[in-house]
């Protein structure tokens, strides 16, 4: 409102000057974007890493510069790349790069994360098991370290969310495009929370706060918890998953029996502990009305002695 008030006490000149002000801070931060995109050769000549796929070269945070080289990339570059399907771009290193015998012009290329124990094979399209140079989106040349951590936090706490509210089918979609999934179990929030949440208007669906994912394959779920964590869910824009980030953690010697006989000994406590309640609430309820009873006795018993004295006195 103060906002709205400076604005009306402000005369038309002034207005307008403000908004030459902005229009030129607008079109001069777009004008260096584009002279960079001009001068690098690169539709995104700075990035910001947001998993620690490529520790300890590069760790979350850091801002990266691309350039577009026209000579081809060699075994050691560290390439920015992005393949069909996949909104966010995927910084690593190329460890190998091979011509086709048949096709001179035409160049192989393999990519792996320095902090990853595979190569990028799983995170490629299935079928496909070479990058090429359609796929780079630029060389890197140059970073800044730390300086996009508010990048990370700005995905990491929206909002301050506390929550997964991704549905379990959406989780399997999401991560099916990876490796197969097995069974997917989500824990569901306190319902008390839930219920909190909508008395004040905020999202009425149901959330969950944590989750396991069986992968078929344990050396895929390996790669691609190495790949993902950190990175941001993406899909299609319009998703409301797209900003928030993965958080993963490989859980070995891990078996879904430990998960069912975890959640069945809970579900017994729960069980447990609202038959003690509702025992405990028929003890209350019975000595109530055994109170109940037994002054309605006492009443009767007054009334009787009463009525007995007063026939006494008219004879």
């Amino acid at each position: 409102m103060d906002f709205l008030s400076d604005i009306g006490r402000m005369n038309k000149r002034q207005v307008l000057l403000q908004t030459i002000n902005l229009g030129m801070i607008i079109t001069s931060a777009l004008m260096i974007w584009k002279s960079l995109v001009l001068g690098t050769g690169s539709e995104s000549p700075v990035v910001v890493v947001l998993s620690g796929s490529m520790e300890p070269g590069f760790y979350r945070g850091d801002i990266l510069f691309l350039y577009q080289p026209k000579q081809p990339v060699d075994t050691g570059d560290i390439i920015v790349f992005n393949t069909d399907g996949r909104e966010i771009p995927i910084v690593h290193r190329v460890i190998k790069v091979h011509q086709r015998a048949d096709n001179a012009s035409h160049t192989d290329i393999l990519t792996k994360g320095d902090n990853n124990w595979g190569d990028d094979r799983s995170l490629y399209p299935k079928g496909q098991l070479w990058l090429n140079p359609n796929h780079i989106m630029g060389k890197v040349v140059g970073f800044l370290p730390h300086i996009g951590r508010v990048t990370i936090i700005m995905n990491d706490y929206p909002m301050f969310k506390y929550a997964l509210i991704a549905k379990p089918q959406k989780l399997r979609q999401l991560l099916e495009q990876y490796a197969e999934i097995g069974r997917v179990y989500l824990a569901p929030e306190d319902p008390a929370l839930r219920k909190k949440r909508k008395q004040k208007g905020g999202n009425s669906g149901k959330n969950f706060t944590e989750g396991w994912v069986e992968f078929e394959d344990k050396a895929k779920a390996k790669e691609v918890v190495a790949m993902l964590n950190g990175q941001q869910m993406g899909g299609k824009r319009r998703s409301a998953y797209f900003y928030d980030l993965w958080c993963m953690k490989y859980l070995p010697k891990f078996k879904w029996d430990h998960l069912t006989e975890e959640i069945n000994y809970q579900k017994a406590v729960r069980e447990q502990r609202l038959a003690a309640e509702i025992s405990a609430a028929k003890r209350e309820r019975d000595f109530y009305l055994s109170r109940v009873d037994k002054a309605k006795a006492l009443i009767a018993g007054k009334k009787g002695r009463g009525g007995g004295g007063g026939s006494g006195g008219a004879d």
